[in-house]
């Protein structure tokens, strides 16, 4: 009875092995014709929910036990700001997690690989004196759910993680971007990562011009932990960006620059986030920022990120250096349905000559060499509704402790206390000095200028000139509101003060570094 037992189990097991294998030789015969139907399957799906757009897959088959080639892949956006094509894509799957129910890319190598971004400019406002009627407003929709960004961020973050295969290779990758009228072009011949820790070269070719970098970092995918650097090869000077200089005017270079990211995953709703941000050697240029190159030695930031539901918050575990300087601020933004921001920094004390020695070079060409001694300590609160701008809310000083100046550095700003030859500069154009004091026979000193005359300046510039020591928050918290409401600068907030100072040290030029520089000289 027990042998008749033992032959039916085996005969049994023979019989399902046999099942097994037939299953088994029936898909492997059948498997490249299953991926096929299964893969237009999954692009009808995508044009259905993705109106207009393309999406096509020349071939697509199996190569050994997990790993699948696709060759020719074509994407193309309904609204025209992106299309890519990808002559070959090769994807291996870890088998035996994938056994144990884990889907885990082992390799992915894509070849010759073409992106093409372009968004064209958005129509602007109707010209002067035409009319818009006629025009029909496009219909109304009813706004969605609000968007989680704290969960939205996990997702983000966990696919990553997941998908990011242990090796990856892309040999020749073009990008083309077309942004209003600004045409680009970068090139990269061969990007290889492998493994957790990775070192890489990195070519870029733009315009004829030529830079290699080297790229290295570590991804650690069970800690949800990434660290990246990028610097550039020996010889090939500093690292550019050269698609946002073109771009938005920008100049960017740095000798290094190092990333970190540790995902600590979501607790009561908030995604948090830990990491550092460093750059050595960084030069920046803009119209709008300063006249000249404008030098950072190093900064980083060893940042504590929250990202909440509707809010994006900067932790005031944050520390932020610079130079000599370390500092911790609190940053909260909030952007919709009314768009929130609050800036906030506790009192902070520092030596003054660290402060003045940390300023970056290029940006406060007056105060270049200047030298000090004592204390400083400088406190902020401030926060906007941007719905409401005018109920915004500003306070804000620097306070000083023993603060002396042992030596001025390009500038000697007593020499306004005795008669000086004073230069007006126009577009950086010097027309003619003049003599400001009683050799000069137009000078007036204020004595002899009419009360009345004292008056209307006073009312028309500073009202509260002899009641401040140069700075007063109300205009500035006003000015602010008043450009917000407006979209455009269209009030100041300079006291008599600060004009001076700008009209007789400070060039004309509206960039930030002008007026930083005359709020630290006038103060």
């Amino acid at each position: 009875m027990k042998s008749l037992k033992r032959r039916r189990l085996r005969t049994g097991a023979i019989v399902a092995l046999g099942v097994v294998l037939l299953l088994g030789g029936l898909f492997f015969s059948l498997r490249n014709v299953i991926l096929r139907n299964v893969l237009d399957s999954r692009i009808r799906s995508y044009e259905a929910t993705h109106a207009g757009d393309v999406l096509r897959v020349g071939t697509a088959r199996f190569s050994g036990l997990a790993a699948i080639d696709l060759e020719n892949i074509q994407v193309f956006a309904a609204v025209r700001d992106l299309a890519a094509t990808v002559k070959k894509c090769s994807v291996e799957i870890d088998f035996l997690k994938m056994l144990r129910g884990r889907l885990r890319l082992k390799r992915l190598a894509l070849r010759d690989v073409i992106l093409d971004l372009s968004r064209e400019d958005l129509p602007g406002p109707l010209p002067t004196g035409s009319s818009d009627a006629g025009v029909t407003a496009p219909p109304r929709t009813a706004p969605g759910p609000a968007p989680d960004f704290g969960a939205r961020g996990a997702r983000l973050l966990d696919l990553y993680f997941s998908l990011i295969p242990d090796s990856l290779e892309i040999e020749r990758l073009t990008l083309h971007s077309f942004f209003g009228d600004v045409r680009q072009g970068l090139y990269f011949p061969r990007l290889d990562i492998r493994g957790s820790a990775f070192e890489t070269k990195l070519e870029v070719f733009d315009q004829g011009a030529k830079w290699v970098y080297l790229l290295a970092g570590e991804i650690a995918r069970e800690e949800r932990r990434l660290q990246l650097r990028l610097l550039p090869r020996e010889r090939s000077g500093p690292a550019v960006l050269p698609f946002v200089e073109r771009l938005w005017g920008l100049k960017v270079d740095f000798d290094s620059l190092a990333f970190g990211l540790h995902s600590r995953g979501r607790q009561d709703g908030v995604l948090r986030l830990d990491g550092l941000l460093a750059v050595s050697g960084l030069v920046l240029n803009h119209p709008s920022l300063a006249a000249e190159d404008v030098h950072f030695q190093n900064a980083s930031i060893d940042y504590a990120l929250r990202i909440g539901a509707d809010s994006i918050e900067l932790d005031k575990a944050t520390e932020i250096s610079f130079n000599r300087l370390t500092f911790h601020p609190y940053i909260k933004f909030q952007p919709g349905p009314a768009a929130q921001l609050t800036l906030k920094l506790d009192k902070t004390e520092f030596k003054a000559d660290d402060f003045f020695g940390s300023l970056p070079a290029g940006l406060f060409a007056e105060l270049a060499g200047l030298q000090t001694s004592g204390d400083l300590a400088y406190h902020l609160d401030f926060y906007i509704d941007f719905s409401r701008p005018e109920a915004l809310r500003l306070a804000s000083g620097l306070e000083k402790r023993g603060f002396a100046i042992s030596r001025f550095g390009r500038v000697d700003f007593t020499a306004v206390n005795a008669p000086f030859l004073h230069t007006v500069f126009e577009e950086d154009q010097a027309p003619r000095p003049f003599m400001v004091g009683p050799e000069n026979p137009d000078f007036r000193s204020l004595e002899e200028i009419p009360p009345f005359l004292k008056s209307a300046v006073m009312i028309s510039e500073d009202g509260a000139f002899f009641r401040h020591r140069g700075f007063l928050l109300e205009p500035f918290k006003e000015s602010i509101a008043a450009n917000l409401r407006q979209k455009r600068f269209v009030r100041g907030a300079s006291t008599i003060s600060m004009q001076l100072v700008k009209n007789l040290f400070l060039k004309r030029q509206k960039t930030i570094a002008r007026k930083l520089e005359e709020m630290i000289i006038t103060w």
